[in-house]
């Protein structure tokens, strides 16, 4: 999907200048059928830190550059139930439930 210009793979780093952290691997995020008006949005963040905000940050950047620079409706993002950060996470950056299924 990438070879073709329909996904983009982003690593998500830390960015504390002068700490030990800076630049240490957070997780990945990216956005798929980017020619779609309604892309879909995936994120990965590690296990040891989720709950910090990273996941947030990382789309809400995702989610500005979609409707800012490429014109995106709306964003698919889809969660298991089960996975709560991933509800939270949803239901913080506006979200709406769908019962719209991946074919």
């Amino acid at each position: 999907m990438m070879e073709r210009g329909e996904a983009v793979a982003l690593v998500v780093r830390r960015r504390e200048p002068d700490s030990a952290a800076d630049g240490a691997l957070v997780g990945m995020a990216g956005p798929h059928l980017l020619h779609s008006e309604e892309p879909t949005v995936g994120i990965w963040i590690r296990d040891s830190l989720q709950g910090l905000g990273f996941g947030g940050e990382a789309m809400g950047a995702l989610a500005q550059w979609a409707f800012g620079r490429r014109g995106a409706q709306a964003l698919f993002f889809p969660v298991f139930e089960a996975h709560e950060p991933s509800c939270r996470l949803a239901a913080k950056l506006g979200g709406t439930r769908s019962n719209a299924e991946l074919h």
